[in-house]
């Protein structure tokens, strides 16, 4: 069977935000044992800090940089049950997050390609959004994180 979103979501994915050094990331329902959950957290480089791995958790993805920080964390074989994640900044920061709880990836090896670099840019400028490298699945997920901050 083809892989798309209908397949690969075991329930809808969930957002929110907080301000502080502490906040959840939360699905509506409790996950299925054996699936894969995927965080996506940013916040305004001006704010410094940057943001721990949740526990039980792994980060994809290459350095941060530029103007909105961002973090992609993933943990593969979750229990059930499970609805919640603590997020915490090093320092106060304003939050934003997605979760998604997907079935069907492989747990063994589920990254394929992670891109090396951010692409950054001032205001008005146009971006690229670089060129991941070749990929040697045939049936994955391609996860792209498009993040901004304005000052004013």
């Amino acid at each position: 069977m083809p892989l798309s979103l209908d397949t690969l979501l075991a329930q809808p994915a969930n957002g929110g935000s907080f301000t502080g050094t502490s906040g959840s990331a939360s699905l509506g329902a409790g996950t299925t044992a054996g699936n894969t959950v995927i965080i996506v957290a940013t916040f305004p480089s001006a704010q410094t800090p940057t943001m721990a791995t949740p526990s039980g958790f792994v980060r994809d993805g290459p350095s941060i940089a530029g103007a909105a920080r961002t973090y992609v964390f993933r943990r593969s074989g979750v229990p059930a049950s499970e609805t919640s994640w603590t997020l915490t900044p090093t320092g106060s920061a304003s939050v934003r997050w997605s979760v998604f709880e997907l079935v069907g990836l492989d747990p063994d090896a589920p990254v394929d390609v992670n891109v090396s670099t951010y692409t950054t840019a001032t205001s008005g400028t146009t971006i690229s959004t670089g060129t991941a490298p070749r990929s040697t699945t045939y049936d994955g997920l391609v996860l792209a994180v498009h993040a901004a901050y304005d000052s004013t």
